[in-house]
């Protein structure tokens, strides 16, 4: 049974048609019920082009609609999927012409590795790969894309042997493949015809995630006067990154003056209390389609704003709220989703889960921060305190922090301090360097008496000056050094969860292998994901963590356009939970954490929680108290 605005969305079935589709709107449900109406007025199913934004959505889409229809067969595809077929039919490509995916991470993968560790390899590779499609999409120069993880040069010249080693094969990869076929469309007019005798309808699902060249792709398509339908919410393009514009939908009407707009404004998944602080929220984004966002559910539903000293503490209240919930038979683990701005915040949660006992899987792979060289002197100064040395543990912490040693000097030697200082001496090092490697021996001898990790790491961070020797690294190599600190104190913290270095270092085994068990996992047990990855889907009960200023929204979003784009990713996150929602931040004073301005924008007041108050419980009898 489908509400009047959604009736007369799958009703519109000429013209040009612009729906604007809040979260939990049922606007799937809508464009199949008018794909539907559609046939049964007699439209061919092979004269429509239906484009939605992932292949796993089309393939649903598809099988939605065959057994709504009672078996009829319709095509839904990516619009790169679609582009493809047309220029294999009209112009003889195929598959050998198209650069895979896996083939440009290789590629770029070959020229970075040995830069860095291996986990920070694979976050440069798939930061170069954004980067090239980012100013493919955009139509940009090389120069626009700003980097993070890469250095600036570096990335220039891997964008341009990239480019110049498809040149040499003759090849091209899938932004490439739009380009083409959108300039086939402009400059073979043979073509386009063709193309707009066959194919009368035009229907575009998440139409707020196009970018520019995929937009131009359905408007010449549909021509000036086409029947074009389109679908999506402008409060949810959450993908800037990948050269995604909200400002698309916006200008449709410019580019289509006689359009209908029809709003799909009322949500079927979430309680009353979710829909109320959501709309509080993007209400402060002002570059947006006005609309009315409200409640079918008359249940206010519960929310729990809470307050954590750190993100371990934050984790293992989590933890227990999810066994007690599945104790008492309410919910199942897949009920539940824990979301977060970005990967990194993950290392707590995972922790726990798996100390636990509690599945889980990755929305999108993690690289483990056990793999950071950090945690690999950490470990290699265990192995040596401990009389467990590994082939080149020496080697790798005779300079760090900086003791001026050459390392030269001392291969093919296990730690003994005898043996050292002799080798010290016939490479004839200076006498204030040898009184390091004297200190040295003296920390090791020191270390092995500490097996309890806060013991072990504050005399490793202090007498031996571990942590002042990353600042000086990064110094050197002009970097940020909070990148450092971070990683570091992750590992300090998850340390700090066991009684010996030894537990610690064995539950880090058993962690990669759960680790990589979670994120080859695509459901089962607890959800955590990032916020993009949570598009779409939705969970009975959703944990929102880390709503801290600089975490959400991101410390390095700087342009007003950038910072309505993460209201709109936080907004994604909130709009997933059904009936129970958490909200949490961290309020660390060594970090000087603060909370999100989003709790204000929410109209959530969290004063009284650093007047001591830990949770502040906004549920059906309380309301929202705004």
């Amino acid at each position: 049974m489908l509400s009047q605005e959604q009736e007369r969305a799958a009703n519109a079935i000429d013209g040009q048609v612009l729906v604007v589709a809040c979260p939990g709107s049922g606007k799937t449900t809508t464009i199949m019920q008018r794909a539907l109406n559609m046939v049964n007025r007699g439209i061919d199913p092979n004269s429509m082009i239906n484009i939605t934004f992932t292949k796993a959505a089309a393939d649903e889409m598809a099988k939605r609609f065959e057994k709504l229809s009672g078996g009829i067969k319709m095509p839904f595809s990516t619009i790169h999927a679609f582009c493809y077929r047309q220029l294999c039919t009209e112009y003889g490509y195929t598959q050998d012409d198209i650069i895979k995916e896996s083939e440009k991470w290789i590629y770029i993968f070959d020229h970075l590795k040995g830069s860095a560790a291996p986990a920070q390899v694979e976050d440069m590779v798939k930061e170069a790969m954004e980067g090239i499609s980012f100013i493919k999409n955009k139509e940009l120069s090389a120069k626009a894309f700003r980097t993070e993880k890469l250095d600036r040069q570096t990335f220039l010249d891997i964008f341009k042997r990239y480019e110049e080693y498809k040149e040499k094969l003759h090849k091209i990869d899938f932004d490439d493949m739009l380009i083409v076929f959108r300039d086939k469309l402009i400059s073979d007019k043979t073509f386009l015809s063709k193309l707009q005798k066959k194919y009368k309808y035009i229907t575009v699902d998440e139409f707020q995630d196009v970018n520019k060249i995929q937009a131009d792709i359905c408007y010449t398509i549909a021509g000036p006067d086409g029947n074009i339908f389109i679908v999506g919410d402008d409060d949810q393009s959450i993908y800037g990154f990948r050269a995604a514009e909200s400002k698309i939908m916006l200008d449709f009407a410019k580019t289509y003056p006689k359009c209908v707009r029809i709003n799909l404004d009322t949500n079927y998944r979430s309680c009353k209390s979710i829909i109320t602080i959501a709309d509080n929220l993007i209400q402060n984004n002002r570059t947006r389609f006005p609309k009315e966002f409200k409640a079918f559910r008359k249940e206010e539903g519960t929310l729990h704003v809470l307050e954590f000293e750190s993100g371990f503490v934050q984790a293992k209240r989590i933890a227990g709220e999810i066994k007690n919930a599945v104790y008492k038979n309410e919910l199942e683990y897949s009920d539940f989703a824990i979301l977060f701005r970005t990967n990194n915040l993950s290392l707590p949660l995972t922790t726990i889960l798996i100390k636990e006992d509690i599945p889980f899987y990755m929305k999108e792979r993690v690289a483990s921060i056990h793999q950071d060289p950090i945690c690999d002197d950490i470990r290699a100064y265990y192995q040596i305190a401990s009389g467990y040395e590994r082939r080149g543990d020496l080697q790798r912490i005779l300079n760090k922090p900086s003791r001026y040693l050459p390392v030269d000097a001392f291969l093919n030697i296990n730690f003994d301090e005898a043996k050292l200082l002799k080798a010290a001496d016939s490479a004839n090092i200076k006498p204030f360097a040898r009184e390091k490697l004297k200190d040295l021996c003296w920390d090791i001898r020191a270390l092995k008496d500490k097996k309890n990790p806060k013991e072990f790491l504050n005399y490793l961070m202090g007498p031996m000056e571990y942590r002042l020797g990353l600042k000086k690294t990064a110094e050197y190599l002009n970097k940020d050094v909070n990148e450092y600190y971070e990683v570091l104190d992750e590992l300090i913290a998850e340390a700090s969860e066991f009684k010996t270095m030894e537990e610690w270092f064995n539950y880090i085994e058993i962690y990669e292998v759960r680790l990589k068990e979670a994120s080859k996992k695509k459901k089962g047990g607890v959800c955590l994901s990032t916020f993009h990855g949570s598009k779409g889907l939705e969970w009975k009960f959703v944990f929102v963590v880390n709503i801290n200023e600089k975490v959400i929204p991101y410390i390095k979003a700087a342009t007003a356009e950038e910072l309505e784009e993460e209201r709109r990713m936080f907004y994604v996150a909130i709009t997933r939970a059904k009936d129970i929602l958490y909200l949490s931040y961290l309020s660390s004073r060594q970090k000087e954490s603060v909370p999100s301005r989003y709790f204000e924008e929410m109209g959530i007041e969290v004063d009284e929680l650093f007047a001591g108050k830990k949770d502040l419980q906004l549920d059906e009898e309380k309301g929202l108290g705004i």
